[in-house]
């Protein structure tokens, strides 16, 4: 699964201060979240879960893109 969460970076990392920005960390946590406690059958229901929720609890970021690849 790639991620992508763009925000306004050149307004909220102006003073080094990781409470002021996203932590990648934090959206890690969720998208693991997400994925551990939900069962899917289309890996498009992951993508679209994974994006609102992300959407929902960060609410400073602009887009959020996700794409899952299925291997196998």
């Amino acid at each position: 699964m790639d991620v992508g969460v763009h925000y306004p970076i050149e307004r909220l990392v102006q003073g080094d201060d990781l409470a002021t920005t996203i932590s990648y960390s934090a959206v890690y946590r969720t998208v693991e979240r997400v994925v551990t406690t939900t069962q899917f059958d289309l890996i498009e229901s992951v993508a679209l879960l994974v994006m609102r929720t992300l959407q929902t609890e960060f609410p400073q970021a602009m887009q959020v893109d996700v794409a899952v690849t299925k291997h196998a």
